[in-house]
C-alpha cells in the first residue's frame, strides 16, 4: 500500500499522541484534518501499517486493541488504576531462549508489567493523608 495523506496523517498522529491509540481516538483526530475521512479507512490503514511491520498493534486484557507507533521490539508496563502505559526496552532474547529452551523457536511474546504508577501512588499517599 503507497503512502497517502490520510496514512501519513495516522502516524503523525500516533507519534504525536500518547503512542498507544484506539482506533477510536485515532479517528476523532484524524476527522480534524479529513473531515470526510471514514473510520474504515483509518482502520484499514492501522491494520495494513501493522501487517506491514510499521506500527504495532497492541493487545491489553479488558481493552480494546491499541496501535502503537513505536514498531520496535519493545514490552509494556500499564497502570491499574489510570490506566498509563509507557513502553520499556524489549528483553534480550537470549534470556527469553534461556527460559524456553535454546531449540524452541520462540515465534512472538508479550510481557506486560501491570503496577500502580507513581502519580497514583502519590495520589493515594495524598488522600490518606488528608
Amino acid at each position: 500500500m503507497g503512502t497517502t495523506k490520510q496514512r501519513r496523517a495516522i502516524l503523525a498522529i500516533l507519534s504525536a499522541g500518547s503512542g498507544h491509540m484506539t482506533v477510536e481516538r485515532v479517528f476523532e483526530e484524524a476527522r480534524r484534518m479529513f473531515p470526510n475521512i471514514g473510520k474504515g479507512t483509518v482502520y484499514r490503514n492501522l491494520n495494513h501499517m501493522a501487517d506491514e511491520g510499521e506500527i504495532r498493534r497492541l493487545h491489553l486484557a479488558g481493552r480494546p486493541i491499541l496501535f502503537d507507533r513505536n514498531a520496535a521490539a519493545h514490552q509494556h508496563v500499564v497502570c491499574v488504576e489510570c490506566g498509563a502505559i509507557a513502553d520499556i526496552p524489549d528483553i534480550e532474547h537470549e534470556k527469553i531462549r534461556n527460559l524456553t529452551g535454546q531449540s524452541a523457536q520462540v515465534v512472538e511474546y508479550a510481557l506486560t508489567i501491570s503496577v500502580i504508577c507513581e502519580s497514583c501512588l502519590a495520589e493515594r499517599t495524598k488522600t490518606e493523608t488528608a
